[in-house]
């Protein structure tokens, strides 16, 4: 007989922690069942705490394409899953379809698991796993031969299956509980355990004696159990509206075949005449659910019942009260044998008596609410001693959740299916996780954060704590998903220094900055890591003020390290830093206020730095790396380009930047001819009258910004507005970043930009070192090699002033070799005015003025440029410039040590106006090209 606490399998108001055997005492199969339940509960519970709901160490049920061929099916990875704390595994070579085989033998396809029609098809594939008993009618080997076959034991099993729906969710595990609700109404997810919880309620009632005179030689009726022997009375839901219930806790199982729609035959006789079938009884017929060899299944956990009129014992044949309806002629299957069936009311105020097949009553009743899935049971523990008494008492006390069957369930992967329907783009929903042995074997603590947590309290904390034991390595792991900033996150290193490792799951990992140039801050590191992640601003914007103030994680007296340039990505202070295999993107300004990777030191304390296969997105007008007082500094592999986010760029921004300098130009045509021209100039794009007269220039491009942009009054008309937005969106294809690679501050000594690819931006590299505050000081960078970058250079109309693929300043020794520099020919406004007034004074013959008109518009910038005091050696071979004003540039400032290898071979020039041009003491080899 069970015991109250074994029916509760864990009662978190009693802890039992075991089953304690007593001196002298029987031992019943109740204590060990007890005994067992209390360990899988407490099991369960240890390996979430330490697992979580859900998760996987290798590849187990990860879904795949393609399957074994057919459409819509994929493949189901072998390995481990644990799901509520349970352990499941998955075998080798299986699929969707092929489950068929073994685990899901009474599986049928219906339109909600397999998808119809044609891709695309978006579908959510999970796993429902369901504890079951499987005696030894149904597995053969747990019977023991040795005693003469008698069954002992049963064993329970987990079915589980991997079952799919269409996707209708946000997310995996929304989609799955919409699935599951769909097939399952009466069945709730719990997210915190994966279990699967049924609605449905019980509670056991005794029904009232009746009430009879006094009478002396009558006993008084008392309520009770009337049955003459002790009972284990099991109630199952055999469908959504009845249940079925037996004495026996309706353990017996039988095999049988259906000779006819209302007879069946039983391949072994009940154990003893009591036990055998009879009229009015309940026979359900349940068909195979797992194939474990061929010579044992299990049975399902529910089937087609149907009331029996009568048994044959010689026959050992089963006639029933009506024809079968779901269940085939010839059919094996198993036949367990109820006592009667009951409605499944669902209203806790209607009562059900149990009555037996011979009308007599057990002097027991139910009562029901909510609503049931099918196999549902409760098992209920009267005895004739204490007919008063109802075990476990809880079932008496009020409504009661199902005894069994456990369920759990988790999604496993969203599946688009593509057109040919046998491949697919597969999210993984599994979460998996690593042993505690890879975990501990590792050198430094490890953190995981997720999308949804306290990011900076959780990391800081974590710092401090391992500081506080006297670690000083932290390995920060971002999760899968986007992780969306307000404000930076800055990891600080403790006082002493340390070791930072950030890592996240590639492109699956995305941290995003929502109002400011800044997103990740790496700060007083001994050696600092990032990889593997990507690092988004969405604006650029200058340092900190105060109506920006920083971060609240930055002590004041590290304030002034908060108002530099800023980097969606910034390593501050750290002695040695390591950026790889990251995509980082910055804003777009008006101004350079941001960059996508910055990595700075002070200069009496310099650094290392590393930027290694990165892809940087720049915006209008900023830099993609900007390294500062660097004392060994290598840029290899990364690519740079203009971040993909053009049509976001704030058109008041771009219009305020273009006709400013449209109007510079106007006033130096209005200064050179005398007159006054500049709506000429402008033509109908901007109708300024006295375009000499800046205050009034200015308060014309507001005018014109503002009716273009907001819809206020103006001086265009309705043509020239429409004329100024066509326009506007020409320009906004044509805008360009500002830098690809800068080397600066004061301090450099090994600089080494090898192998990058830079498109779309002003400039390509620059490396040149100042002193603060001391123009007249020279500061030279000590070995500088830029080797085997492409770039190609855009200058927009708004761009100002002198630029070049590559610039390098004041360097001791100076290699650039094998780089491919390229001008981006670009149509600009109004330039065929310009070009006349170009070949107007190229034709004169006035070359420095036909140059100075050509600044104005006509300006591409110089491919390679080598502007300061020369040093020891400076090797500029095997370049390639195409489309640019001057191929190579230098000009040495300064005299000539008294030991200077300058020299310039082996470059070949295209479509250049000079190929090259210097100032100094430079050899230009007689082997350089220009075509």
């Amino acid at each position: 007989m069970p015991s109250d606490s074994a029916r509760r399998s864990f009662d978190a108001t009693r802890m039992y922690r075991s089953v304690v055997a007593q001196q002298g005492r029987v031992t019943l199969e109740a204590d060990t069942n007890e005994a067992e339940e209390i360990r899988l509960a407490e099991s369960r519970a240890e390996l979430i705490d330490i697992i979580g709901p859900t998760g996987t160490p290798d590849e187990g049920f990860k879904i795949s394409t393609p399957g074994n061929g057919t459409a819509f099916d994929f493949a189901i990875g072998q390995g481990t899953l644990y799901l509520g704390g349970v352990r499941v595994q998955s075998a080798p070579g299986l699929t969707y379809l092929t489950q068929q085989g073994s685990e899901w033998a009474d599986y049928a396809a219906t339109p909600s698991e397999i998808p119809a029609g044609k891709s695309p098809v978006k579908e959510i594939a999970y796993l429902r796993v369901e504890e079951q008993e499987v005696s030894a009618v149904e597995d053969p080997a747990l019977r023991e031969v040795a005693l003469g076959g008698p069954d002992t034991a049963a064993r329970r099993r987990m079915v589980q299956r991997v079952h799919r729906a269409l996707m209708d969710g946000a997310n995996c595990e929304e989609a799955m509980k919409t699935a599951v609700k769909k097939v399952s109404p009466a069945l709730s997810f719990d997210p915190a355990t994966t279990a699967l919880i049924s609605s449905a309620g019980l509670k056991v009632d005794f029904i009232p004696g009746a009430v009879t005179p006094p009478d002396p030689c009558q006993p008084t009726a008392k309520d009770g159990f009337l049955g003459a022997d002790n009972q284990l009375i099991r109630v199952q839901t055999s469908d959504a509206t009845h249940l079925l219930w037996g004495f026996d806790n309706a353990s017996f199982l039988y095999r049988a075949t259906v000779k006819s729609a209302t007879t069946l035959q039983l391949e072994s006789a009940p154990v003893d005449v009591y036990h055998n079938p009879a009229n009015k009884q309940w026979a359900e017929l349940l068909g195979t659910a797992v194939l474990l060899d061929p010579a044992a299944s299990v049975a399902a956990a529910v089937g087609e019942a149907q009331a029996i009129a009568g048994y044959d014992i010689d026959g050992k044949i089963i006639t029933l009260q009506s024809a079968l309806v779901k269940t085939p002629v010839g059919a094996r299957v198993f036949v367990r044998i109820w006592e009667g069936r009951v409605a499944f009311a669902g209203n806790p105020q209607i009562a059900t008596d149990l009555v037996d097949h011979l009308g007599a009553s057990t002097g027991l009743r139910i009562f029901t609410k909510g609503f049931t899935e099918p196999g549902d049971f409760w098992m209920i523990g009267v005895r004739p001693t204490t007919p008063d008494a109802i075990y476990p008492a809880r079932l008496h006390a009020g409504f009661q959740p199902p005894d069994g069957p456990h369920r759990w369930a988790t999604p496993l992967a969203e599946i688009a299916w593509k057109a040919d329907l046998k491949s697919a783009t597969i999210h993984d929903c599994r979460k998996p996780f690593d042993d505690l042995v890879e975990l501990t074997k590792q050198k430094c603590c490890e953190l995981k954060v997720s999308p949804g947590d306290d990011l900076q309290n959780v990391i800081a904390g974590r710092i401090e704590l391992n500081a506080s034991l006297g670690v000083y390595g932290l390995h920060v792991r971002f999760s899968n998903g986007v992780f969306r900033l307000d404000r930076p996150l800055v990891l600080k290193a403790p006082d002493v220094g340390g070791d930072l490792t950030v890592s996240g799951c590639g492109l699956g990992t995305r941290i995003v900055a929502t109002t400011q140039e800044t997103a990740l801050v790496l700060y007083k590191w001994t050696t600092a890591s990032v990889s593997d992640l990507s690092v988004e601003a969405v604006i650029a914007d200058r340092g900190y003020s105060k109506k920006r103030p920083r971060p609240d994680s930055v002590p004041p007296e590290d304030a002034d390290e908060f108002r530099h340039l800023g980097g969606a990505l910034t390593l501050l202070r750290c002695k040695s830093a390591s950026v790889e295999r990251v995509v980082a993107g910055c804003g777009h300004g008006r101004r350079r206020a941001a960059t996508c990777v910055t990595i700075r030191n002070n200069d009496d304390v310099p650094g290392d730095a590393r930027v290694r296969s990165c892809d940087l997105r720049v915006g209008m007008r900023q830099t993609g790396v900007l390294l500062v007082n660097i004392r060994r500094a290598t840029v290899d592999d990364n690519s740079v380009q203009l971040a993909p986010r053009t049509a976001s760029i704030d058109g008041a921004i771009l219009l305020g930047s273009l006709l400013g300098k449209e109007l510079k130009v106007a006033r130096a045509l209005d200064a050179a001819t005398g007159k006054d021209n500049g709506a000429t100039w402008l033509g109908t794009i901007l109708p300024i009258e006295g375009a000499e007269n800046g205050r009034r220039a200015k308060r014309s491009v507001a005018a014109v910004v503002a009716q273009v942009m907001k819809g206020e009054a103006g001086p265009l008309d309705a043509a020239q507005i429409a004329s100024m937005k066509e326009w506007l969106a020409g320009q906004k294809a044509l805008v360009a970043g500002g830098q690809g690679i800068v080397v600066g501050g004061s301090v450099a000594q090994d600089v080494r930009i090898l192998h990058n690819t830079i498109v779309q931006t002003a400039e390509g590299v620059r490396v040149g070192l100042s002193a603060r505050g001391r123009r007249s000081d020279h500061v030279f960078a000590d070995r500088v090699q830029i080797v085997g970058n492409t770039i190609t250079t855009r200058l927009p109309e708004y761009e100002r002033g002198a630029h070049a693929g590559i610039f390098v300043g004041n360097a001791n020794c100076t290699t650039i070799r094998d780089n491919r520099v390229a001008g981006e020919e670009i149509r600009r406004m109004v330039s065929t005015t310009l070009q006349k007034t170009y070949e107007k004074y190229a034709r004169a013959g006035n070359e420095s003025s036909a140059i100075d008109w050509r600044k104005f518009y006509a300006w591409l910038g110089d491919g390679i440029r080598v502007w300061g005091v020369p040093g020891p050696m400076l090797l500029v071979s095997g370049n390639s410039t195409q489309h640019v004003d001057v191929g190579i540039r230098i000009v040495q400032v300064g005299d000539r040590p008294a030991v200077c290898l300058c020299e310039v071979t082996q470059n070949v020039a295209f479509d250049v106006l000079t190929a090259i041009q210097q100032h100094g003491t430079v050899t230009v080899a007689a082997d350089n090209v220009s075509a």
